[in-house]
């Protein structure tokens, strides 16, 4: 995901939280839902039923950085599925 080209986002934004929606085609149980940030080297998660991805270190990682996306599924009740993430962050700036 390239957020870095996005001119509406200030160069400064820091992120506050990030919510990844699971939506999708497909059943599926325990979805866990990762993202990484190459700023700190670190793969966030969430948890089952749980959209919020947790211990993000607040006002600290660039939201304009390329963020890797993941998932992990426990359990596939179908022979395929299709897993499309809607991410939002919330982020905040200073005016300089």
């Amino acid at each position: 995901m390239r957020i870095r080209i996005d001119a509406s986002i200030p160069d400064t934004a820091v992120v506050q939280y990030i919510q990844i929606d699971s939506t999708g085609v497909g059943s599926w149980s325990g979805q866990h839902k990762y993202i990484y940030s190459p700023q700190t080297r670190v793969r966030y998660e969430t948890y089952p039923g749980l959209d919020y991805v947790l211990n993000i270190p607040e006002n600290t990682l660039s939201v304009k950085q390329q963020w890797g996306i993941s998932t992990g599924i426990e359990h596939l009740f179908t022979p395929t599925a299709k897993w499309t993430p809607n991410i939002y962050f919330a982020y905040k700036y200073i005016i300089q």
